[in-house]
């Protein structure tokens, strides 16, 4: 991409005005148009906007031009809205020595030199549907403390189809069907932490496929095989979580509920399971049939095999500041971010399900 450096309204501020455009396409893929209004609200600058485009060459490049709103600021936007939508998160651990060296930001650097990378540490790259994966962000941010974590972004070509003409043939009772093949941008984030764990957040495709996660895993390894050396990593199981946030259930009000679970008794011979689900509630307004699972789960061998929880929107201002569904399944190592949310209130779920796994 060109990099055209234009001044706009006020003379003595320089504008990258196809930066810009571009990271307010990129905006318009998973954010909203509120979220943009209220970042300009935010900083004082009118903020209504009918589209994209014009939000975009009528509020944001006169706001950025008169110093109201920075690029950077639009950069995280764009990272809040892209990096925490509907994922599939697998996660993996390392020693933590080794953690610690990987974390140093010379080693971090000397890595990024290696692939011709290091220029993402000042600006990320604004990538739409490469035709391999390719990375496009690298930084630290804050976990528990400033810089503690170090995140990869990288951005793969996905298809879908769209149906856009059926016709039924009377002659021999068919049904003729069109489509076509819509091409999408899929993001995925990786990000290590100081305590040695390692997250690997999937965007979730649009149909449930474990193989196509797999695969998807596959891929990302063989690209960050030098750096995370797969032999170094292995699985950080969940199954202790699950345990820990059932048979605490009904202390968890009213910051989690708890939707629904699966549980496992193997003691017959065979698996016999359990679910117990109040989509539209919580479980724990209902102790009797809370106590029921618990009675169930006791008997030997009996294991946790799913849990579905809700991290409810809190009203101190704290995060989150929305209400969370996660869903912790599938594989050992897997949980499932149901909806989109914030940074800061991923990061709460995060710690609370890494504090449980202990």
């Amino acid at each position: 991409m060109k990099n055209i450096q234009t001044r706009l309204f006020a003379p003595e501020i320089l504008v990258d005005e196809e930066y810009v455009i571009e990271l307010v396409r990129h905006l318009s893929r998973h954010g909203t148009l509120r979220d943009v209004e209220d970042l300009l609200r935010e900083r004082e600058a009118p903020f209504s906007g009918a589209s994209w485009h014009n939000i975009a060459t009528k509020r944001i490049l006169p706001a950025i031009s008169a110093g109201k709103l920075s690029t950077d600021e639009l950069l995280r936007l764009l990272r809040e809205t892209e990096e925490h939508q509907q994922q599939h998160i697998f996660l993996f651990c390392c020693k933590r020595d080794l953690a610690r060296a990987l974390l140093a930001p010379a080693t971090v650097r000397k890595w990024l030199r290696s692939r011709n990378l290091a220029h993402l540490l000042d600006r990320p790259v604004l990538l739409d549907t490469p035709e391999s994966a390719a990375f496009v962000d690298a930084r630290f941010e804050a976990f528990n403390q400033p810089n503690d974590a170090f995140v990869l972004k990288l951005v793969t070509r996905r298809t879908r189809e769209r149906e856009i003409k059926a016709k039924t043939v009377h002659k021999d009772d068919r049904i003729i069907r069109h489509y076509d093949v819509v091409p999408e941008r899929a993001v995925t984030v990786l990000r290590l932490h100081a305590n040695a764990i390692l997250e690997v957040r999937i965007q979730a495709h649009d149909v449930n496929s474990r193989a196509r996660y797999v695969a998807e895993l596959a891929t990302i390894w063989s690209m960050v095989s030098d750096y995370f050396d797969p032999e170094a990593f292995g699985e950080y199981p969940l199954d202790q979580a699950r345990e820990n946030l059932r048979r605490n259930c009904l202390k968890l009000a009213p910051h989690v509920s708890v939707i629904g679970t699966g549980t496992v008794d193997p003691s017959g011979g065979f698996d016999l399971v359990i679910r117990a689900a109040r989509p539209t509630a919580s479980l724990q307004d209902r102790p009797s049939l809370v106590n029921t699972v618990e009675e169930f789960s006791r008997a030997e061998g009996a294991y946790s095999k799913e849990i579905s929880l809700k991290w409810n929107k809190r009203e101190d201002g704290r995060p989150p500041q929305r209400d969370v569904r996660i869903l912790i399944s599938g594989q050992p190592h897997e949980f499932v971010l149901m909806n989109a949310c914030t940074k800061a209130d991923f990061d709460v779920i995060a710690r609370d399900i890494f504090n449980r796994s202990r």
